[in-house]
């Protein structure tokens, strides 16, 4: 996962993201989460994003944690991903916009 703090919009322990998504192989359907650090790991369920009228589910939301060094001796850190997505059947807005994004709001839950 390449994340530009550059292009970020933060504040201190918390930070928002707009980035492409990242495959782990050319032709597969496994997000590449990993970091020069670490990695990020996905806890529970995608859960819907809907309309405004709660009549469409437009997108996912995946909540993920922030692990520092590589399985079996991985360290999880006080960092939170909220990762948002649009679903596939909204493909033509990510089209427009030069491939599938992602929206990341990240957070040190240290508190």
């Amino acid at each position: 996962m390449i994340l530009f703090a550059e292009k970020a919009v933060f504040a201190e322990e918390e930070w928002f993201f707009f980035s492409p998504r990242n495959w782990k192989y050319l032709n597969g359907t496994r997000p590449n989460r990993t970091t020069a650090l670490g990695y990020w790991k996905a806890t529970g369920g995608d859960k819907p994003i809907l309309s405004s009228s709660g009549s469409r589910c437009l997108g996912v939301k995946k909540v993920l944690t922030s692990y520092r060094g590589r399985p079996p001796k991985e360290v999880k850190t006080n960092w939170t991903m909220h990762e948002d997505r649009l679903l596939d059947h909204n493909r033509h807005y990510s089209h427009q916009l030069g491939g599938p994004l992602l929206v990341s709001f990240l957070f040190s839950s240290s508190d």
